[in-house]
């Protein structure tokens, strides 16, 4: 793509659209929080949700819009008057005021939803934009299934609306239905159609759903055929197969500078990791390991040749730095497949670089054997092997025991008991504490068993299954003295996962820093 720069806007629907997701039910506190994660991601507008929807929708648009400092809110309306009055009142306190409403367009339905005409439509859809004027700094109409609307309708609708004083025509792909090529040449006969958008009085906004898996592909074919706003979500949440992932939009527009060198947005994925990790938290979502950018594989590595390569250069088998998404560089996971090189870098890696190896292939076969029988050999496990092995004096901690339960006293608070040994010397530690999670409880007790405090930026886990019996896989990343380190531990309670992977951070500091007494 060649062309003068453009800037395109980036509204965020996940506190709207992304919340409607089945079984996801974001609080007031909770989309404060997220709304202020996608703001330092440097989101343009935040679409907190729908007023009219419920009282406690209404109030947390409202204490959203209040809350943030740079980006403009979006309260989603029906195209009718309480609807839009109530999206009003929610946003009067935001720093710029965007209403957002909609109406059907596709025949199906207009035929078996509205039992509307195209003129019925078109009248409803010009009231609400003069009506919502009175209400917001701007105006969003969307044409909901706009992909499976006759192609003149769509022309006609996007006239009248902007005509109405619309800002913003929100062509929506409702059900994820149109393929790429086909929706650039619909962006494209619009822009061309619509006398507003070509004068850049008005813009065209692209909303795609992930059915088919097109999203991403399907919002970078519109951007290039001429919109100017493209909605997304985080994690890519929302109804059904959900909606276009902002990380993975952005993935795609930083890896690919050389191909959409002419469009640049605001977006800062820096803050990324905590925004993902508190949104799967308070969704209860796990974030597969191989999602695209999310996923704890996205910039992991345990193929010997990959590691190979890796290691000569991270472009020959990654696009994309961690470093651009606020994570930490290239993850060599020592596995079965994992060969001498790989093993090589990974244990220079955990002992500072002071631990340089020849091709010791007599300390590889025994790595092999143990990795044989394992998903990923830890950290802690190698180190452990680096001591028999007397090719290190340090000192590595395993967990002996945990113990933990709820204490009812007006509200559940968790009792943790926690008992560590270490395996040169026998050493032994033990620590009480509580908090109000189990994490904070399992937290507060690590620290009183190490002067080591660990700066704990996400953690998440998923079931794993498999013929292991392992049913969960637990991924941690922690930071300490500007140093980020990540550990995975695998079994059947989340919570003693959590703390072996903390234990197993502690031992990669240890055995780096020769801090044998912690």
């Amino acid at each position: 793509m060649t062309g003068s720069k453009k800037k395109i806007i980036i509204l965020d629907t996940t506190l709207r659209d992304g919340d409607q997701s089945p079984g996801f039910a974001l609080g007031a506190d909770e989309k404060v929080i997220m709304a202020g994660h996608l703001e330092r991601l440097g989101v343009d507008i935040i679409e907190a949700g729908f007023p009219a929807s419920s009282p406690g929708q209404f109030t947390a648009v409202q204490r959203v819009a209040e809350s943030l400092k740079t980006s403009g809110v979006s309260a989603m309306a029906r195209a009718n008057r309480d609807d839009i009055k109530k999206a009003g009142e929610a946003i009067r306190n935001a720093r710029q005021r965007y209403i957002h409403t909609s109406i059907s367009t596709s025949p199906i339905h207009r035929r078996m939803k509205l039992r509307k005409s195209r003129s019925e439509i078109i009248k409803i859809a010009v009231d609400a934009v003069q009506y919502a004027s009175e209400f917001a700094d701007y105006v969003e109409i969307g044409a909901e299934d706009a992909t499976r609307t006759e192609p003149e309708f769509l022309s006609e609708f996007c006239v009248m609306v902007t005509d109405a004083g619309a800002d913003v025509v929100n062509i929506a792909d409702t059900v994820g239905y149109i393929q790429p090529p086909e929706f650039y040449l619909m962006i494209r006969k619009l822009f061309e159609d619509v006398k507003a958008f070509r004068s850049g009085k008005a813009r065209i906004s692209v909303h795609c759903h992930n059915d088919l898996g097109l999203a991403v592909s399907n919002t970078l074919s519109g951007l290039t055929a001429g919109a100017m706003q493209a909605e997304v979500t985080l994690l890519g949440i929302g109804e059904r197969g959900g909606n276009t992932p902002l990380e993975e939009l952005a993935a795609a527009l930083m890896s690919r500078r050389d191909y959409y060198g002419n469009i640049r947005t605001s977006i800062d994925m820096k803050h990324f990791p905590e925004a993902a990790s508190d949104l799967s938290i308070f969704t209860g979502m796990s974030i597969h390991a191989n999602k695209p950018v999310a996923g704890k594989n996205a910039f992991s590595h345990s193929s010997g040749i990959h590691q190979n390569g890796m290691l000569t250069s991270p472009l020959t088998y990654s696009l994309l730095s961690p470093e651009d998404f606020g994570l930490p560089r290239h993850r060599i996971v020592l596995s079965r497949h994992s060969g001498m090189s790989g093993f090589k870098a990974r244990i220079r890696d955990l002992t500072g670089d002071r631990l340089f190896m020849n091709d010791d292939t007599a300390l590889l076969s025994k790595f092999k054997l143990l990795a044989d029988s394992k998903k990923e050999v830890s950290a802690t496990e190698i180190l452990t092997l680096l001591v028999k092995e007397q090719r290190i004096d340090s000192n590595i901690w395993v967990l002996n025991s945990c113990v933990y339960s709820v204490l009812h006293s007006g509200e559940n608070i968790y009792s943790i008991a926690v008992e560590i040994s270490s395996i040169h010397g026998g050493a032994h530690k033990k620590a009480e504490s509580s908090g109000i999670t189990k994490w904070d409880a399992a937290s507060s007790a690590m620290k009183l068993l190490f002067t080591i405090h660990l700066n704990i930026i996400t953690y998440s886990f998923s079931g794993a299954g498999g013929s292991s019996g392992n049913a969960e896989s637990f991924f941690m990343t922690a930071e300490y003295e500007g140093v980020i380190y990540s550990d995975e531990s695998y079994g059947d309670d989340a919570l003693l996962l959590f703390i072996k992977s903390y234990l197993n951070i502690i031992n990669q500091i240890s055995a780096k820093y020769q801090l044998t007494a912690l």
